[in-house]
């Protein structure tokens, strides 16, 4: 038939599904969010996503959240720590300075690392 053929896609089981049906289930246009250019924002700082304070706040009155924040930061930073040399003959002088510093701190610094790690995944600040 000339000119006025089927306009569609053939199946592996010989059934057709015509285009005006394809057209239905097509991507129009892309739901991925654009990326900010540059950072220019108020002082070249861009926005958060969502506020901070509505994402403090949830982390308070939703328990399930609050332990998945907590148990994910516990995880990731809880662990416990160690000081890894990154040269092959480290100064001894250096690491027992780092040790004091370290014994030194008010908080322990894996209750810090676990406080910054419930921060970044409560509201994203990481502080």
């Amino acid at each position: 038939m000339r000119g006025g053929g089927f306009i569609g896609i053939a199946t592996k089981s010989g059934g057709f599904v015509p285009k005006d049906v394809l057209d239905l289930f097509a991507g129009k246009q892309s739901q991925q969010l654009t990326q900010t250019q540059d950072f220019a924002g108020l002082q070249g700082l861009v926005e958060p996503l969502y506020d901070p304070a509505n994402l403090a706040q949830h982390m308070e009155a939703n328990t399930y959240h609050a332990r998945a924040v907590k148990t994910k930061a516990q995880d990731v930073a809880g662990q416990g720590w160690e000081l890894v040399p990154l040269v092959d003959s480290p100064d001894k002088d250096q690491r027992e300075a780092l040790e004091s510093f370290f014994d030194s701190l008010e908080e322990d610094i894996s209750q810090v690392l676990i406080q910054a790690m419930t921060d970044r995944e409560s509201i994203g600040w990481l502080s």
